[in-house]
């Protein structure tokens, strides 16, 4: 396929007599005029990838080669399928779904016509660089455990989730190589599943053992909490926001260096509990939070030992002077080291409020939902409430060869982060909207020119994608390019055809006609007039003197035209047209030579304007160039041309006649 048009050229060529006319173009009121001269242009829009993914008859058609495809396995190819929905989200044909075959659909919903010469020449985004990950990715089985896949992991029924002591990564392989028994290398596999924090026979087990959300506080005292200062007056407050309560700390306006600890009640901790809680920054101009445990504080916290433990989480820290847009979670830490024992944990804040201090920390930070539970948070998406104890989730696997591995490197949002994100999956909800959000609040601390791989739930299919960070937010990574095609009407259908129309009108001044003159006269400068004739200055061979028009052709990149005035090849380079007596040719016989050239002299036109033209199986490629000469007159001329490499052109013969 021709990956670039770069629109209709213009073209001009102008043959000299009547009579040479007439000697070389016979039956010439019976020539009809190239097709498709003009053409409607239209560039995709985002909307328009979405309708093409979704239009019947091409779902009806992916499903067509589906059946097609031989899979070792046996079961139903989806691939075609799979591809055609993720084309809504990448806005870009590809391999498998190609514009020519699925662009026609789309096309006759938007322009009917009886006119069979009609043409749209369509601009659109091809996939030509996408990375191989993200094809398989999109080809990947989405598989949910079911009852009998929960039965083989316990060993009985009844149980229909997974837990800390019952992991899927123990039985996935054998779930996987049972349900694809002749899975290729490298192929890959997005399972769905339910998962427990706690284990069987521990239903009735909160698994909240401390929470404070600080909503029953209806004053900005935290009586249940403890506060002592270091440094400073101020205290923690309980603030009021859209009717939800949290703790606050500013050492804004406060003209006072500030450090104070505030407490949670004491609490028992567990080998498998976990603290968490959400945060908030606004007007950031630096930390000044640290989160600290004790098991050894009873009344003062100078006389207690405090272990440091803020890098167990990870703090969404804005830009300066920017704020978080929502409250994060923060993250987990086992308390498997205090085990059995009671302690505190204490939040403290350390800034400065003296204007006058240069670098002073003065950033407000908000926290909400502290929680000590049996669940690890495993997104810092993830919500929640105290109730549950069984989560959706999903995990990328690989098979090797061998066996079936959990792939680390591949993200995909689990159903609280659809959740989170307040869809069911992507759809109408363009992914782009929401993956740089997703990202930037599950890796707060990224580094410019970090990249992630995430495969996502997309109208029933698979979408993939690649997004790299700036330094500053995650963009999507493109790996496509503008690719332009033909269409053409044909009997109340539009159909790929590459073939083009290259129009030349004799415009001086026109950049782009000289674009296509100018390489043909350079080759005569480089291969005619240095090469076989060793003529060194423009001006003394067949180019003329200042270098945008030869008389060995005729081009003219000035006039954008073909000169056939006679008189100015033998005035140029009479040596030329000089026969081996020493007399000149005629003017019959310099005519013949100049229109014996320039068959030759199109395509080099043709090569360098369009160096990606491509002949298609089964489908030959023309390229039919409209041009003008000058002899006194003008006179449109038409060449034809066919396509037979990558930017390769064929003279179709006899084609060269009058329009």
């Amino acid at each position: 396929m021709k990956k670039y048009i770069y629109g209709l050229l213009a073209c001009a060529l102008i043959l000299s007599s009547c009579d040479y006319n007439d000697k070389h173009f016979k039956g010439l009121e019976d020539l009809a005029k190239p097709d498709n001269t003009s053409a409607v242009e239209y560039t995709l829009l985002p909307e328009d990838y979405s309708a093409i993914s979704k239009n019947k008859d091409n779902v009806a058609f992916a499903k067509e080669l589906d059946a097609k495809v031989e899979t070792e396995d046996g079961t139903p190819s989806e691939i075609y399928q799979n591809a055609l929905k993720a084309i809504a989200s990448n806005e870009s044909f590809g391999e498998l779904i190609t514009a020519a075959d699925f662009a026609p659909n789309f096309l006759i919903t938007k322009w009917y016509t009886k006119d069979n010469t009609a043409a749209i020449k369509l601009t659109y985004n091809e996939d030509v660089n996408k990375p191989e990950i993200l094809t398989k990715l999109e080809q990947a089985h989405n598989y949910t455990l079911d009852g009998n896949d929960y039965e083989q992991v316990w060993g009985e029924a009844g149980i229909e989730y997974v837990t800390d002591k019952k992991p899927l990564n123990k039985s996935i392989d054998a779930l996987l190589n049972a349900k694809y028994v002749d899975a290729q290398k490298d192929q890959y596999a997005v399972v769905n599943y339910k998962y427990s924090i706690i284990e069987p026979g521990q239903s009735g087990t909160d698994p909240i053992i401390f929470f404070e959300d600080f909503n029953e506080f209806n004053d900005k005292d935290v009586p249940s909490w403890t506060q002592q200062n270091i440094l400073g007056a101020r205290e923690w407050q309980i603030r009021v926001y859209n009717n939800n309560s949290y703790l606050q700390f500013s050492a804004n306006g406060s003209n006072a260096e500030e450090e104070n600890y505030i407490l949670t009640p004491s609490m028992k901790a567990q080998k498998d509990a976990f603290l968490t809680f959400n945060l908030k920054f606004r007007y950031y101009n630096g930390l000044p939070l640290s989160v600290l445990i004790s098991d050894s504080y009873t009344d003062d916290i100078t006389k207690a030992t405090w272990t440091d433990i803020s890098d167990s989480f990870e703090f969404p820290v804005p830009e300066d002077g920017g704020e978080t847009p929502n409250f994060v979670s923060v993250g987990a830490y086992n308390l498997a080291p205090y085990a059995d024992k009671n302690v505190v944990v204490a939040f403290v804040y350390k800034g400065n409020g003296i204007k006058e201090v240069a670098g002073a920390i003065t950033t407000t930070v908000q926290i909400d939902e502290v929680q000590v539970s049996l669940e690890k948070p495993t997104t810092r998406l993830s919500t929640r409430s105290s109730e549950s104890t069984v989560f959706n989730k999903s995990n990328v696997y690989k098979f090797n060869g061998t066996i079936w591995l959990e792939v680390n490197d591949v993200i995909t949002p689990n159903a609280s982060d659809y959740e989170a994100m307040g869809i069911d999956k992507f759809g109408k909800a363009n992914p782009k909207e929401y993956l740089p959000k997703y990202l930037s609040v599950r890796y707060p601390y990224a580094q410019a020119e970090d990249l992630k791989t995430l495969v996502y739930l997309y109208d029933d299919g698979m979408g993939s994608a690649q997004y790299e960070y700036n330094g500053s937010s995650w963009s999507f990574v493109e790996s496509f390019v503008s690719a332009t095609s033909q269409f053409v009407f044909s009997d109340g259908s539009w159909v790929y055809n590459p073939s083009t129309v290259v129009n030349l009108p004799a415009e001086k001044g026109n950049a782009a006609v000289s674009a296509f003159y100018q390489p043909i006269t350079d080759w005569v400068w480089e291969n005619i007039d240095q090469k076989e004739l060793g003529i060194t200055e423009k001006g003394k061979g067949y180019v003329t003197t200042y270098g945008n028009n030869d008389y060995y052709f005729g081009t003219s990149a000035f006039q954008n035209n073909v000169d056939l005035r006679v008189g100015k090849y033998t005035e140029q380079y009479a040596k030329g047209y000089t026969k081996e007596d020493g007399t000149l040719m005629s003017n019959a016989e310099i005519l013949d030579l100049v229109m014996s050239r320039l068959p030759h002299a199109f395509m080099i036109g043709l090569e360098v304007a369009y160096p990606d033209a491509t002949p298609v199986d089964n489908m030959e490629v023309i390229y039919t160039v409209n041009f003008e000469a000058y002899n006194n007159s003008n006179i449109g001329y038409t060449i034809q041309y066919e396509v037979i490499g990558k930017g390769e052109f064929k003279y179709i013969e006899g084609s060269l006649k009058l329009r």
